[in-house]
C-alpha cells in the first residue's frame, strides 16, 4: 500500500501517477513513447509541478521561468530556489529543509 500527506496538489499528483500506471498497462505502446521524451520537456514539467506545490504550500511566488528561479517569503524569511542547481537558500533552517524536501518529492 502507498500513503502520502493529503493536500489538493498531492492528491492530484497521486491521481496522475495512478492513471498513468493504468494507461501503461492498457497500452504498452505508451512505454515506447515515454522513453523518447525530451529531457528539457521533462525538466519543464517538474518545474511546473514544483511551482504549483510551493504556491499551494507557501502562497505567492515570484517565478523566473527563463532561469527557473523561484523566490517567496514566509513569515519574514526569504526563500530562493534555484531549480537547475536544485539548491534552496533561506536563513530559516527548518523552512529551507521543508522546501528542499518538496523539491525532492517533485522529482
Amino acid at each position: 500500500s502507498i500513503t502520502w500527506d493529503s493536500s489538493p496538489v498531492n492528491d492530484m499528483v497521486a491521481d496522475s501517477v495512478a492513471f498513468t500506471a493504468i494507461e501503461l498497462t492498457r497500452s504498452p505502446n505508451m512505454v515506447t513513447a515515454l522513453q523518447g521524451q525530451d529531457v528539457d520537456k521533462e525538466e519543464e514539467q517538474i518545474f511546473k509541478v514544483l511551482c504549483t506545490y510551493l504556491q499551494q504550500e507557501y502562497g505567492r511566488l515570484a517565478v523566473d521561468d527563463a532561469k527557473k528561479l523561484i523566490s517567496f517569503e514566509v513569515d519574514g524569511s526569504h526563500v530562493s530556489v534555484n531549480f537547475p542547481l536544485r539548491s534552496v537558500e533561506c536563513t530559516d533552517q527548518a523552512l529551507r529543509e521543508g522546501v528542499t524536501k518538496a523539491l525532492r518529492r517533485c522529482e
